[in-house]
């Protein structure tokens, strides 16, 4: 039986629409394959005029999943000043992941009063 786990980056500021690493996350040998991929957003100071959308994108060193763009979208601020998100997981099927690096890379669609903080996050079977 596959043992299923999870790691997760630092919370890192997304740098509005440039696109901006948020963080790496290395695997073990044991690292079977990849089955869930995403990122969570937080934030204070937004504002109910802007939308919390973008695409974050993955590279894995050692597998190729170009582009591995995925599009998130949280609707507006919600006027209260913050917004915290529950995590968006993106269900993949990347094999042969062991010692591989993932590194995932944020783009906002608007620029926000306040850069939100991302972490990405990675769900593997070792």
């Amino acid at each position: 039986m596959a043992i299923v786990t999870c790691d997760v980056t630092s919370a890192t500021a997304t740098g509005d629409t440039v696109e901006t690493s948020v963080g790496t996350i290395s695997l073990p040998s044991t690292a079977k394959r990849i089955i869930g991929i995403g990122i969570s957003l937080g934030s204070a100071g937004t504002t109910t005029l802007e939308g919390v959308s973008g695409i974050f994108r993955v590279k894995i060193s050692n597998l190729d999943v170009t582009p591995g763009n995925f599009p998130f979208s949280y609707g507006t601020g919600n006027g209260a000043g913050w917004i915290s998100t529950k995590p968006e997981i993106f269900p993949v099927n990347w094999p042969n992941i062991g010692n591989g690096v993932v590194t995932f890379y944020v783009t906002m669609d608007m620029t926000m009063t306040v850069n939100p903080t991302a972490r990405g996050f990675v769900i593997f079977e070792k």
